[in-house]
């Protein structure tokens, strides 16, 4: 081999190696971005607090100064927007440590009403709670509240008991709107609902009903205040006018100062998941006053644990059984129909279940299957061959 060809096969092997060479290059270069980059990641999740998380930290003091603006010009639509864009600013109202209760009084109790409504008037009740709820971000919809308290946007102590499961409390006012509805219940409704809870059917109930239409009934002032601060809204008070009470011995006589006449008793009563915890003697007295304080056309539409003609399961006890006010128990109850038409037939009263009242809403609405969420209805009026008493 001359001089010439050993050059030739020379630079031949340096071409032919020079593919192998670049790839060994790239494979070099794509490690050492791996490698940047997971040190630039490492160095931004040790942020010593000087940088950005300072600036995001100054941001809800901004924005809170930017929502007390808001709700002295009363610039609602200004005032939810900043709201739901700082969930955690710690100036916000909503964020202020609720003061404890003895837990001993008050097995599961949130912010320290229980007490401060106990036995008060209907006057003092609606009063506080407007005061309570000014300020408080107001939730459009079971769901919202939910998330907000997912979200942290509220203390843990306001997102306690639901009444139920989740999808329940998001599920139950559409559901309580279309019964009642279709039972009869218009704009102008006189409605007293009986155990308002956290405010899920009432926040609806409110806004459907004309002005010093509703009424509600929550012995757990805890709740009741959550409900109406978050959930039924200070505008809402403001406008519409509802009243509540906290009376826990199924009195729907708190409502009125004097004798009512026939236009002040109420057309619609209702409950959810109160008779599934209630005595038979809580249930007669609530039947007593359902009998005194309506009008003669009124209904009353609440849930039971079982439509049910077996009284072989009823509970014959005399407490609540169940999370209540002054309880933390776990339980629920069972009255037969049996028993329920002859407590209601004592007190001039007729009861049926929904199927039996109004077995076209039973057949549901031809897509989806009738869902009564967990509860059936019965549904309770007066017995026409009864004459009503004028209350005393």
């Amino acid at each position: 081999m001359n001089q010439q060809q050993k050059i030739n096969l020379t630079r031949r092997s340096k071409y032919e190696a020079s593919p192998l060479l670049s790839r060994a290059r790239r494979n070099t270069v794509a490690v050492v971005i791996v490698a940047l980059s997971f040190v630039v990641l490492f160095v931004l999740n040790h942020d010593d607090g000087t940088s950005n998380s300072t600036a995001l930290r100054q941001k809800p003091s901004q924005s809170a100064d930017a929502l007390r603006k808001a709700i002295q010009d009363d610039d609602s639509v200004a005032a939810e927007k900043h709201t739901k864009t700082n969930l955690v600013d710690p100036e916000a109202k909503n964020n202020l440590e609720d003061p404890d209760e003895d837990e001993e009084t008050h097995p599961w109790s949130w912010i320290g009403y229980l007490d401060k409504l106990a036995n008060k008037d209907v006057e003092f009740v609606t009063s506080e709670l407007k005061e309570y709820a000014d300020g408080k971000t107001y939730y459009k919809s079971p769901a919202d509240f939910l998330k907000g308290c997912k979200a942290k946007e509220l203390p843990d102590k306001r997102c306690g008991f639901l009444g139920g499961p989740e999808d329940k409390f998001t599920a139950m006012a559409p559901h309580v709107m279309k019964v009642l509805h279709h039972l009869g219940m218009t704009e102008s409704s006189r409605v007293l609902e009986v155990g308002v809870g956290l405010g899920r059917n009432a926040q609806s109930l409110i806004n459907f009903l004309d002005e010093d239409k509703y009424c509600g009934i929550e012995p757990n002032g805890d709740m009741l205040a959550v409900g109406v601060a978050h959930m039924v809204g200070k505008k809402a008070i403001d406008e519409k006018r509802p009243m509540f009470s906290t009376n826990s011995d199924f009195d729907f006589g708190v409502f009125f100062d004097d004798e009512p006449d026939g236009n002040q008793l109420f057309d619609v009563v209702t409950s959810r998941s109160v008779w599934s915890h209630t005595s038979k003697m809580q249930n007669e007295k609530y039947l007593a006053s359902f009998a005194k304080y309506t009008k003669p056309t009124a209904f009353l539409a609440t849930s039971v644990i079982k439509v049910t003609e077996d009284c072989s399961k009823d509970y014959n006890g005399t407490e609540w059984v169940g999370k209540s006010h002054d309880a933390n128990n776990e339980g629920i109850v069972i009255h037969c129909m049996p028993w329920i038409r002859e407590a209601c037939a004592k007190a001039g009263l007729i009861a049926k279940s929904l199927a039996e009242e109004a077995p076209e809403l039973m057949k549901g609405d031809g897509v989806q299957k009738w869902n009564d969420l967990g509860q059936p209805w019965i549904v309770i009026r007066h017995d026409p061959s009864e004459s009503q008493e004028t209350p005393k």
